[in-house]
C-alpha cells in the first residue's frame, strides 16, 4: 500500500481523526491484529476541523513526498460573512465583534479582492492555528486566553474571484500559496472595507495536481473498499509511482539506475543540472518512481541495489 486517498472530509472530524477512521478500517480490511503493524500514514496539508474537502492522505513510501504536497497551490470555495467577527476567524467560537458598516455592493468587494493579486501578501497567522511556539500549538494558548505576537509570512493569492453578494453573505473561491489561512485572508478584506467579517463556510477544492471531483468520504470509502485488491478501482487512489506526474519529470536507464541505487549521483546530477528552471523532479526508470529531486539536489531514493529491480 504505497500511494495516496484522496478524501472528501466531512465537517467537524479533523484532519488526525481522518487519518484514524482510515487506519481503523485498513486493520480491519487486510485483517490485522495490532496497528502497529500498518503502513506509515499521514496528509499532505491539514484542513481545520470546520472545513470540508479535499484532504490528501498519503500511505506507505508515499508519506517520504509529503514535503512536495504541502508546499503546493490550493483552492477554496466559501462564504464570507460581513459585519461580524470571531476570535477564530469562524464559526466554532462565539461572535465577539459587530459592525453595522457592510459593503455597499459587490464591485466594492470584488476590487478590494483583486487588490490581493499579483503582489506580496504579509499574513500574521491567527493564535487558532497549529503553528508551535516552544512547541505549544498556538490554538492551546488561544483557549487559555493568551495572545502572543507572530511574525507575518508572505503568502501570495493567485486568483480571487467573488461570485455573488447577498448582503452580508459573500461567495468566494480562491487559489492561494501554500500555508494560507483563508479565515485571517478574508478578515483583511474585510479590513480594506473599514468591516469586519467572519468564515462561515469553506471547502478545499484543490490541492497542487489532486481535485476534490475524485475524492470519498470516509463512509464512501468503507462502502467501495472492502478488499485490498479493490484498491487500484478506486477513483480516490493515487498509486505511489503516479504521485509526481504533474511535476517535471526525468526518465533515466537502466545503468543510471543502478548508479542511483549504490548512491552513485553524478550521472544524474548533470542531467539534472539541464533543467536549471526546474524546482521538483520525478525521476523514472521503467515507469517507476526511483528517486525524486528539488531545487538541483536528489532528495528521496526509492531504490536499492537489488538485481531483481533491473
Amino acid at each position: 500500500m504505497n500511494g495516496a486517498l484522496l478524501i472528501n472530509k466531512n465537517e467537524d472530524i479533523s484532519s488526525f481523526g481522518v487519518i484514524r477512521a482510515i487506519k481503523k478500517h485498513i486493520k480491519q480490511t487486510l485483517g490485522l491484529k495490532k496497528y502497529k503493524e500498518l503502513p506509515k500514514i499521514g496528509h499532505a496539508g491539514t484542513l481545520d476541523p470546520f472545513a470540508t474537502g479535499l484532504l490528501v492522505i498519503l500511505i506507505g513510501k508515499a508519506t517520504r513526498l509529503s514535503q512536495y504536497f504541502l508546499e503546493s497551490n490550493k483552492s477554496y470555495n466559501g462564504i464570507i460573512r460581513f459585519g461580524e467577527s470571531s476570535i477564530s476567524g469562524d464559526l466554532t467560537s462565539p461572535i465577539s465583534t459587530i459592525s453595522k458598516l457592510l459593503p455597499t455592493s459587490i464591485d466594492q468587494i470584488k476590487t478590494c479582492a483583486e487588490s490581493f493579486l499579483n503582489t506580496p501578501y504579509l499574513q500574521t497567522p491567527p493564535m487558532h492555528s497549529a503553528i508551535k511556539v516552544d512547541g505549544i500549538p498556538l490554538y492551546k494558548l488561544a483557549r487559555k486566553g493568551k495572545e502572543i505576537k507572530r511574525e507575518p509570512k508572505q503568502k501570495k493569492i493567485y486568483d480571487f474571484k467573488i461570485n455573488n453578494f447577498n448582503s452580508p453573505n459573500a461567495y468566494f473561491e480562491v487559489i492561494c500559496s501554500s500555508g494560507t489561512y483563508v479565515r485571517t485572508l478574508a478578515q483583511d478584506l474585510a479590513k480594506k472595507m473599514d468591516t469586519v467579517s467572519v468564515l462561515t463556510s469553506l471547502t478545499r477544492t484543490q490541492s497542487g495536481a489532486f481535485s476534490l471531483n475524485n475524492a470519498l468520504t470516509i463512509d464512501e470509502l468503507k462502502t467501495t473498499f472492502s478488499n485490498i485488491t479493490q484498491l487500484e478501482t478506486l477513483k480516490c487512489w493515487i498509486p505511489f509511482d503516479q504521485l509526481l506526474s504533474s511535476y517535471e519529470t526525468l526518465e533515466i536507464t537502466k545503468e543510471q539506475a543502478k548508479e542511483l541505487s549504490f548512491g552513485r549521483q553524478k550521472t544524474i546530477l548533470n542531467l539534472i543540472e539541464s533543467k536549471k528552471n526546474t524546482v521538483i523532479i520525478g525521476i523514472y526508470f521503467n515507469s517507476q518512481l526511483v528517486a525524486t529531486a528539488k531545487s538541483g539536489e536528489i532528495t528521496h531514493v526509492f531504490i536499492s541495489p537489488q538485481k531483481e529491480q533491473f
